[in-house]
């Protein structure tokens, strides 16, 4: 297992962000990079964005699958993702990759993106955001929301999956939720 240093990523993240990331945010971030599955329950503004995103800072090249429900959120955090070719997507040369559940679980997007090696290649994590939609609606909110979970199988063994929430009720986890102090 590779180890990675926290001091490695905060210094990348502050020589291109000018922003020190916060103890969580570089946690999660070593979880990803070391290929290990990661729980990111903080408030909403608190910083999971940059948590998912800092591993792209590190591993040059690289790039994060992100799944969102929120549509105006997606759109908020970056336009361009709504509007890329599935070719754009699978070279691997877009950072942050930003799409709904709908595109995410489509056997197009298996074919044309997930499957592709170049992709496969670069791709370092898969963020599940809002992950609490899961538990709290299930299959009434948007449907293929649900079937996040074949994502597991469509992709690399030992790929971290990251799942991010402002309220994942505990109650659900059988394990204790970090969140920052």
């Amino acid at each position: 297992m590779k180890t990675i240093e926290l001091e490695t990523v905060s210094d990348r993240c502050f020589e291109v962000t000018g922003v020190r990331p916060r103890h969580f945010q570089l946690e999660a971030a070593q979880a990803a990079l070391t290929g290990k599955d990661c729980i990111l329950n903080v408030p909403t503004g608190g910083g999971k964005t940059l948590a998912f995103c800092l591993p792209v800072l590190v591993k040059k090249g690289g790039t994060v699958l992100v799944v969102s429900p929120l549509t105006a959120l997606m759109k908020d955090q970056v336009s361009t993702s709504f509007h890329l070719s599935p070719q754009r997507v699978a070279s691997g040369t877009i950072p942050v990759v930003f799409v709904p559940p709908e595109v995410a679980v489509a056997k197009q997007f298996q074919q044309d993106v997930l499957s592709n090696p170049t992709y496969a290649r670069h791709l370092i994590n898969i963020v599940i955001d809002e992950g609490h939609c899961i538990t709290e609606w299930g299959g009434t909110f948007r449907p293929d929301y649900a079937l996040l979970g074949l994502l597991r199988g469509r992709v690399r063994s030992g790929l971290a999956v990251t799942v991010a929430t402002a309220t994942l009720p505990f109650y659900s986890l059988g394990y204790q939720v970090r969140s920052p102090q």
